[in-house]
């Protein structure tokens, strides 16, 4: 990750889809905004709780553009300490959710819990698309690491289908 030092790995099929994979300023800021269903609630969530401008990389099952909706994540090196990030994501993140258009999305709730180095803050709601919805996550991850406040943000509804894959990235995150 960018000026971070750390590094993490993503399942290869990731990496052979265009535009799946975003690492220049140029790239990200084409994927800030997000476009279509799913795609528009994540990055509003995502940009209310954390500021985009310390965003290093997305990565996910297709692009950000795309009309799927498999698992999306975010990389943050953040220059606050983790008790600000983590107050901003479940206040100003969890606002965001709410915020969202009622008649799309509703329900919006946050819960927080720990897994070894990782502080987890889960954002959930329900979204609706008028013939078709689902419960959307918006899956918070913070640590810090000699200095640097990461932040790995997972974006999915219900339950990604290869749930193995979070739990892999996270165990992937290292010091290089």
């Amino acid at each position: 990750m960018h000026t971070s030092g750390t590094s993490f790995q993503i399942p290869q099929d990731w990496t052979k889809k265009y535009n799946a994979v975003n690492i220049t300023r140029t790239q990200l800021e084409k994927v800030r905004g997000g476009k279509g269903e799913w795609y528009r609630e994540y990055a509003r969530v995502a940009n209310g709780a954390l500021p985009f401008s310390d965003c290093s990389v997305t990565a996910g099952e297709d692009a950000w553009d795309s009309s799927g909706i498999g698992l999306q994540m975010r990389g943050y090196v953040v220059r606050s300490t983790l008790d600000d990030i983590e107050q901003k994501i479940a206040i100003k993140g969890l606002s965001a959710a709410k915020g969202l258009p009622r008649t799309t999305a509703r329900n919006a709730s946050v819960g927080k819990s720990e897994s070894g180095q990782w502080h987890r803050i889960l954002i959930t709601y329900d979204v609706w698309y008028g013939d078709y919805g689902g419960r959307a996550n918006v899956d918070f991850y913070s640590t810090e690491v000699e200095g640097n406040r990461i932040v790995l943000v997972f974006m999915y509804a219900g339950m990604p289908e290869n749930a193995n894959t979070v739990p892999q990235v996270l165990e992937s995150f290292s010091k290089r």
